[in-house]
């Protein structure tokens, strides 16, 4: 059972941004079916992992293709992304402190940051590139 099924809402109308935002769902849900199945802590982990990855190469694409076309809210779009990876490492220490029942809580912060980080923030560069015909 998935949790969030892509919509047409969350592109950002850049392919490779948008697949990369697929993954992002994929995990989301992986991590919904971990939790409804009672296997949070064996999941939990990997995705952390996963996500330390994924920001990790998604952010920088982003940032390159922004900083490379002048994008105008680039630092403050930079400083969610240093933020989000900040949380990601804050919870995979936890994770590998011991520390158990953070499956929820994660799910909550990866549903809100679908929400509002891609469907506000990254659709202001999407409109953007869009008007610079990129």
């Amino acid at each position: 059972m998935e949790l969030i099924k892509w919509r047409d809402a969350y592109n950002t109308g850049i392919g490779m941004f948008d697949e990369e935002h697929r993954c992002l769902v994929t995990m989301i849900n992986r991590l919904y079916t971990a939790l409804r199945e009672g296997k949070e802590e064996t999941v939990v982990k990997a995705i952390l992992e996963e996500l330390i990855n994924y920001t990790r190469e998604h952010f920088a694409h982003e940032e390159e293709l922004m900083e490379r076309h002048g994008y105008p809210e680039l630092d403050a779009h930079r400083f969610e992304h240093n933020s989000f990876r900040s949380t990601i490492r804050d919870l995979s220490r936890m994770v590998n402190q011991g520390i158990d029942g953070l499956g929820r809580p994660l799910l909550q912060m990866l549903r809100d940051w679908l929400m509002h980080h891609i469907q506000e923030v990254d659709a202001r560069y999407g409109r953007f590139f869009s008007e610079q015909e990129l």
